[in-house]
Parts: structure tokens; C-alpha cells; sequence
């Protein structure tokens, strides 16, 4: 009982509220062992609920100490629990102390179970407010389950809302996201930011008209990301040359209805002009068109980042006429194209391989501080490694390559080695995840330098991901790379066929990982 109630005191008071029936549920099993049954009645008898608001009002108001309101109250409380009681709702007097509470709520994050049901089934049906918390800002709604429960989160909706993220599981029946939606569009006009992840048959046309004229209700949005159990759900020419015109609008997060062509975007001037991030999902290659077109139209002089995901792998063609109007964002600080996780490959006996020209272009984006395209496997050269370490000084994050298929598995794609990287890493310090899948040649051991690489702590947070390493299975002894690795690149990340081909590798990782991780840790401050 004295951890939960620890746990609870940590808790901020909006988030309290939710917490109350756990603490409820212990006092009566800790309490009243030998009367279990108490617990199948008393949610909604009106003794067990004024018990929660005082131990509820106790948290907030500060009165000293709530362990001291429960051992010395609870039971008296609870032993006037009695069958009579059963079914018997909450007074006036009672829903009209919670309200005083409810208005001073500004922020509240929740999952399906954590709310008392029975309270929020009474409050639908007899509707003693208009709303429950009428002065609510911030809403972050997770329903993992179909059940009865699942119709009341819309209830939280209040006309204040600035902030909404409503997470629904694949269980939730479409109607509870339809009204959602409809609650979302009636209530709250002033909308700023809404994220929607959506895994209940969101794809239906039903939920995607309804997201529509919800959409159309905002004029004020600053952050829009719409999710589906494919990825992000998408938006047709209407809705997103609605968004276009939205001089607030500077995160979104979409995909493109497949029948979206290039010539139905608006041709208006003002086309996204305080857009900052943008991620676009294309469903199909020729989506790949009007991402083009939308990225050259994008007025912001503050378009920093942007995400580029296909549900189709593209030809080397399309990705070279991708960068090529990427290459016009001067600003841009963060640049990613890849597949998506339910991305369909192109069947080839001569796989695709990006070689190096296809990415010189995106030299000149002297501001980029992340770089990923995972599309292909990419063929790396120590001149290009040069070069880049002219072009981005910023650079943060950088992963090219994607996981080969097998006709390229027993193939190296050049002759880099692992020990050539470290002069390229000396250029940047700020430098902290490396994938250069399917590009490295590990070294022998017997290659190893033979000097002691552990204390560099400029590197500690780097990463290193590896895809086919060569000459795995020619190492007897781990330790000596794991040393190395470690040694250079801090927590090194391994793919499948490190795991294969020596499972001691991994544990020997795993060993100089944690000796890094403490070297850090006991290292003096500079």
C-alpha cells in the first residue's frame, strides 16, 4: 500500500484521477481480504465512491498524510458497504464535489481500463454536466481493447482541447473511431494538434469521410499525423489543399490517396508557408510524382525536415528525381526516404545497388544534420566518404543501405574497410548512428590495430549497424573485434548474420559494452 501510494504521490494531479480506482481496488483487497466480494459491488455504492474523492482531494490539496486518511478511514468507510447499497448511484452532492475538481484538469493521459467505467456510464446517461472536464487543453487516449469501455473516451472531449493523441487497437470497433472523430469535429473547433493512430478498419469509407470534415473544422491545426494499420492513412486533393492553405500548419504527417495526380494540387502561392517537418507515405510508385510536386511547391523558407516512405520499392530513376528536387531545399536538416515495414520488393535476378553519384547531389545541403535512405543496398568509396565529410560538418545520423536480399548476400559491394572508416569519423563529432548496411569489410583479427581505441569518449554514444560482415565465419576468437567494435563505435547494433554465423559475438559485445558504459559513467567531468 505505502509503494502505491508513493507511486501515486509522484504522479502529476491531472494524472491522479486515474489512479484513484487502482488505490481503491488495494484497500479493499488488503483490508477486507476475508470480504472480496465488497470489490464486485462497491464501485458504484456511494460510500466507496466519497472514500476515492477524499483520497483523491487529499493527493491534491496536500492534506497531511494520505496513508494517514487511508488506515484511519478506509475501513470505517467501507465497512458501511452493505448489499442494500448495491447499484445505488453517486448524490448530487458527491458528482457536484468531483465537478469542482474536474474543472481545474487541464491535462490528462489515459488507457482503456484505467477510467472507472461505472462513473463515466452514469455521466453518459444522466449527463449531470455538459462536460466532464470542461477546461481540458490536453488529451492522450490509448484504447487497446474492444470492450464496453471502449465508447466512453469520447467523452473526455472538451471545447478547450488544444491537444489530442487517440491511439485505437485493431479491436476497437470502427464506430468508436467514427465517433471519435464526429465528437472531435462538434466540440473541438480549436484543435492545434491532433495525432490519430488508427488500427480500426480506419481504411473504411465511413471513417475517412468523417476524418475529412473533421479536418475541415480546423482552421487553426499546427501538427496533423494520421496513422493506419498500413501506415499513415491518406488524404485526397481536397483535404490536403485545405491543409496547404493553413498558414498555421507546421507538422504533417500523411499519406497520399493512390488516385492523387500531380495536377490536382492547388496551384495557389501561398502552398504550405510554415510548414517545418513534413512525412509523406506514397502507396503505390506514381504517388512518388506527386511528392515531388508537393516538396517543389512548399513555400516555407523553413522546410527542415522531410520523410519519404513507399509501400512499393522505386527504381534507382525514381529515387535520382527525388533527390533531385530535394537538392533545392537549402535549409533541409533532416532527409530520410524508405520503405515502408509492409513495403513489397521488386523481384529481380540482378538486384538493384545505389552507387554513389546517386547521392553526390545531396552534397550541396550544407545544413543536413541526418541522412537516411533505405531503399536499396548502397555501394560506399572512401572518396565519397571524403567528400562528405566536406559537405555535412553537422552530420548526426547517417544510414544508407537497406537489408539485402540473398542474391546479394555472398556478394560485398566494395572493398571498404571497417579500419578505413575512423578518419572519416574524426570528422564528426557530433556523429551518433552509422548504417552502412551490406558496405563494410570487418577485419581479421589478426588486421586489428594494436592500440587501445576504449577511452575515445567522443564516441560513446556511436552505432554501428552491419549487415553482412565478411569473413565471419573465419573468427575463432571474438573477443579481439568485440574490443575493437566497442572500442570505436560504443554500442555497436548487430543484424542476423552476426547472430548466426558466431553467437559468442554477441555476448562478447555485450561484454565491452557494459565496460564502456562504465568507464563512462565513473569518467571525471571536463
Amino acid at each position: 500500500m505505502v509503494d502505491l501510494i508513493t507511486e501515486s504521490r509522484s504522479l502529476s494531479a491531472t494524472r491522479r484521477c486515474l489512479v484513484v480506482n487502482e488505490i481503491l481496488e488495494r484497500i479493499v483487497r488488503e483490508l477486507l481480504p476475508e470480504t472480496g466480494h465488497v470489490l464486485a459491488f462497491s464501485r458504484t455504492c456511494r460510500a466507496f465512491l466519497e472514500l476515492g474523492l477524499d483520497v483523491l482531494w487529499s493527493h491534491l490539496d496536500g492534506l497531511d498524510p494520505v496513508d494517514y486518511v487511508l488506515e484511519n478511514k478506509s475501513s470505517d468507510e467501507l465497512s458501511r458497504c452493505d448489499p442494500e447499497e448495491i447499484g445505488r448511484v453517486p448524490t448530487s452532492d458527491v458528482w457536484s464535489r468531483l465537478y469542482g475538481y474536474t474543472k481545474r484538469v487541464r491535462s490528462i493521459e489515459a488507457a482503456s481500463g484505467s477510467v472507472e467505467t461505472d462513473m463515466l456510464q452514469f455521466w453518459s446517461i444522466n449527463k449531470p454536466y455538459r462536460f466532464i472536464f470542461p477546461n481540458l487543453q490536453k488529451l492522450i487516449w490509448e484504447q487497446f481493447s474492444g470492450d464496453g469501455d471502449a465508447v466512453y473516451g469520447p467523452l473526455f472531449v472538451s471545447p478547450k482541447l488544444k491537444e489530442v493523441s487517440v491511439t485505437l487497437a485493431s479491436c476497437v470497433p470502427n464506430k468508436v473511431a467514427i465517433q471519435w472523430l464526429d465528437s472531435l469535429r462538434i466540440i473541438a473547433t480549436d484543435l492545434r494538434e491532433f495525432k490519430f493512430d488508427n488500427s480500426a478498419q480506419s481504411s473504411t469509407r465511413t471513417c475517412i469521410d468523417a476524418l475529412s470534415s473533421a479536418i475541415f473544422s480546423w482552421e487553426r491545426l499546427t501538427r496533423l499525423s494520421l496513422c493506419d494499420s498500413q501506415g499513415s492513412i491518406p488524404l485526397g486533393p481536397m483535404q490536403l489543399n485545405y491543409l496547404a492553405r493553413l498558414d498555421s500548419l507546421k507538422t504533417l504527417e500523411v499519406a497520399l490517396d493512390p488516385k492523387i495526380l500531380p495536377e490536382s494540387l492547388s496551384s495557389e502561392q501561398s502552398f504550405f508557408p510554415a510548414l517545418e517537418s513534413l512525412k509523406l507515405e506514397a502507396r503505390n510508385i506514381d504517388s512518388l510524382a506527386v511528392v515531388k510536386s508537393i516538396i517543389h511547391q512548399v513555400q516555407s523558407p523553413n522546410l527542415f525536415s522531410l520523410h519519404i516512405t513507399t509501400t512499393e520499392q522505386p527504381t534507382v530513376l525514381d529515387i535520382c528525381a527525388v533527390i533531385e528536387v530535394v537538392k533545392l531545399r537549402k535549409q533541409l536538416r533532416e532527409f530520410t526516404m524508405e520503405l515502408s515495414d509492409s513495403a513489397v520488393k521488386r523481384d529481380s535476378s540482378d538486384p538493384f545497388v545505389l552507387s554513389n553519384k546517386t547521392l553526390e547531389p545531396l552534397l550541396t545541403l550544407k545544413s543536413l544534420r541526418k541522412v537516411v535512405i533505405a531503399t536499396y543496398p548502397v555501394e560506399i568509396t572512401t572518396e565519397f566518404l571524403e567528400k562528405m565529410g566536406d559537405s555535412w560538418p553537422e552530420l548526426g545520423e547517417l544510414v544508407l543501405g537497406v537489408d539485402p536480399p540473398c542474391e546479394l548476400i555472398d556478394r560485398p559491394l566494395s572493398r571498404l574497410r571497417l579500419t578505413e572508416l575512423e578518419p572519416f569519423i574524426e570528422k564528426y563529432p557530433k556523429l551518433h548512428t552509422l548504417g552502412l548496411l551490406m558496405a563494410l569489410d570487418l577485419p581479421a583479427v589478426s588486421d586489428l590495430p594494436k592500440r587501445r581505441i576504449l577511452s575515445r569518449q567522443n564516441l560513446s554514444h556511436f552505432q554501428l549497424y552491419v549487415g553482412h560482415p565478411a569473413r565471419m565465419e573465419e573468427i575463432e576468437n571474438p573477443y579481439p573485434l568485440a574490443a575493437y567494435l566497442s572500442g570505436v563505435f560504443g554500442d555497436v547494433k548487430v543484424m542476423y548474420d552476426f547472430d548466426c554465423k558466431i553467437p559468442k559475438l554477441r555476448k562478447a559485445l555485450d561484454l565491452f559494452s557494459s565496460v564502456r558504459t562504465q568507464e563512462r559513467t565513473n569518467a571525471p567531468e571536463s
